[in-house]
């Protein structure tokens, strides 16, 4: 219902529909111990959720034009405003999350918090069970293991069928590796993260590829000047800061402080010469 519900609500959430799209095509089915099905930290992670438009105009002004080529070809791109690279390795990183380990907080994933150590899944310091450690899981199994089969199906799941012969090659390719190396379950998950990372599942249009590569970027000519960077540290609150008293300094606080001279050089605190 949550996934109707977001779709209802703001019609121009390009990030949250395909997100949306991604966990009900994949039939995503919420586990036995979990409450109501939750979404957090989009607004971070995408930059877009219900209810947190800026303005009452909403997310993307119709006049928008990215700076750039489309600037110069007179083209407007409202959802850029919002679509950047920092939103759409979000994305990225909390639909692979949910690809990889279901519908929780881990690595950046969308789900409510259910694991307070994430990183302890990959050690094997206890025994992975999605049905506790996630809000969700993604149900989908294709026909059968064939790549092409599989490739075909999740074309038609998430792109429509728009997915490009040179896209289903790249993936077709790659699952067939990793079907070999590990099995059916870890090829599928690859394919997956492959499709949702194509330009035909981010674009409704038809997409052309060009066959020649881009230019490699010109190397600057290093600077002859000192450099000299300035580190700014946001604590964002709840924490004993940099700046403390002379006495009464937490131990904590003097560890972290200790920790950043030896990285980054000399951090000043009150009382320190």
């Amino acid at each position: 219902m949550i996934l109707y519900h977001i779709r209802s609500v703001v019609d121009d959430l390009n990030l949250i529909t395909c997100h949306c799209l991604f966990m009900s095509s994949s039939e995503l089915e919420k586990n036995s111990t979990a409450r109501e099905l939750r979404l957090d930290g989009l607004q971070s992670g995408i930059g877009q959720y219900v209810y947190h438009t800026p303005n009452v105009f909403g997310f993307f002004l119709p006049e928008y034009s990215a700076p750039g080529q489309i600037t110069e070809a007179n083209l407007v791109t409202p959802e850029a405003m919002v679509i950047n690279a920092p939103t759409v390795v979000g994305f990225l990183n909390g639909a692979y999350s949910l690809i990889d380990l279901g519908l929780n907080s881990c690595f950046d994933g969308f789900g409510g918090t259910v694991i307070n150590d994430c990183p302890s899944i990959f050690y094997n310091w206890y025994t992975w069970n999605p049905e506790r450690q996630t809000m969700a899981t993604l149900r989908y199994q294709p026909s059968t293991t064939d790549a092409e089969t599989v490739v075909d199906e999740l074309a038609l799941l998430l792109t429509a069928g728009r997915l490009s012969p040179g896209s289903r090659r790249i993936v077709r390719e790659a699952y067939d590796v990793e079907f070999i190396a590990a099995n059916a379950a870890s090829a599928l998950r690859l394919a997956q993260k492959l499709v949702i990372s194509t330009p035909e599942y981010h674009s409704t249009n038809t997409v052309k590829r060009k066959e020649q590569l881009r230019p490699d970027p010109e190397i600057p000519v290093p600077s002859q000047n000192e450099y000299k960077a300035i580190i700014i540290l946001n604590l964002n609150g709840g924490m004993y800061g940099l700046a403390c008293a002379d006495k009464g300094i937490k131990t904590f606080s003097l560890t972290f402080i200790h920790s950043i001279n030896n990285r980054y050089g000399r951090v000043q605190h009150a009382g320190s010469s």
